[in-house]
């Protein structure tokens, strides 16, 4: 489950910076089946357009205005805070943008995990497995 060792890293990146960061995860041609989706945290939402094998790679996918955080959406010029493992956080699997975010650090991911899982011992439910909605086209 938790084969690789990273660390947790977290960085600061704009709202524009995480459209692109969700665009890039389609427009890498080797993963142009969607089948390395980034998963998306509680609270956070957003709609894309991506059909396989239909859409041109290194298109806009992700639907504008549809990013959000807790229903709030996500200003493009403002800053926020997102965490990843350590193989993202260096542009691993290709993902560049998360270069481009600004360090803060981290625990290591299976510490985080065991902790997590300690503080809810009665079990942990799946999220909404809404939160990433394909539409076929933006509004």
């Amino acid at each position: 489950m938790q084969p690789f060792g990273n660390s947790l890293t977290v960085k600061t990146l704009t709202g524009q910076q995480l459209y692109n960061l969700l665009n890039q995860q389609w427009a890498i041609g080797q993963f142009a089946d969607g089948g390395r989706t980034l998963q998306i945290s509680n609270g956070f939402t957003y709609q894309h357009t991506f059909q396989p094998n239909a859409s041109p790679l290194g298109a806009s996918y992700v639907c504008d205005g549809s990013l959000k955080l807790n229903g709030i959406p996500i200003d493009k010029a403002a800053s926020y805070r997102v965490t990843m493992n350590s193989f993202l956080a260096s542009g691993g699997d290709n993902y560049g943008v998360f270069n481009l975010g600004t360090k803060l650090g981290g625990d290591v991911d299976l510490d985080a995990l065991e902790a997590y899982l300690h503080a809810n011992p009665d079990g942990v439910a799946p999220g909404p497995q809404n939160r990433i909605q394909s539409v076929a086209a933006c509004n």
